[in-house]
């Protein structure tokens, strides 16, 4: 009798754990298609944070791009238009392009003229003088194509990238 009970127990529980994986499969199968179609529309090419052209979900870190459609869209000015209102960039400018404050997640620290700590660098050469300091009055906005912008140290860039890096790519 106490046999009889054990194995129909184990029957039932074999074919309730059965149904529950039938049921769950379809579920589990349309949601990976759907996060698999949001992310072939949304991924756009980086080479700043890996110098190698890859989608920016591929890169272990955080990095955004403003591309030529939402700098066109913001009909901006200056270079402060194009990266105000990217997470975890602070940036604010008096007297044009000369004094501009820009930090990336902290780092930053202003200086009598430019930043430090964030390397700046115009289609793959860097703007920033030997000693870390940037500045962002002379560069042309009307022949810009992206903004990548790295947030975070990275040895790639060597120690003038200690709070991150913005990459300004021509057309």
């Amino acid at each position: 009798m106490m046999n009889k009970k054990i194995i129909s127990l184990a029957i039932h529980s074999l074919l309730a754990g059965s149904a529950l994986a039938f049921i769950a499969t379809p579920l589990y199968a349309a949601e990976e298609t759907t996060q698999d179609e949001n992310d072939e529309a949304v991924d756009t090419i980086s080479v700043t944070a890996s110098r190698v052209a890859r989608g920016t979900k591929e890169v272990p870190g955080a990095i955004d791009v403003i591309d030529k459609a939402k700098i066109e869209d913001a009909k901006m000015l200056n270079i402060k238009d194009a990266i105000q209102g990217t997470p975890g960039v602070l940036i604010d400018s008096k007297n044009g392009g000369y004094d501009v404050r820009l930090m990336i997640r902290g780092a930053g620290q202003k200086a009598n003229y430019g930043v430090r700590e964030i390397m700046v660098l115009r289609d793959g050469v860097p703007m920033t003088d030997p000693d870390s300091f940037s500045r962002f009055d002379f560069i042309d906005t009307q022949d810009i194509e992206r903004i990548e912008i790295t947030k975070g140290p990275g040895s790639l860039y060597g120690s003038g990238s200690a709070g991150g890096t913005v990459q300004i790519i021509s057309k």
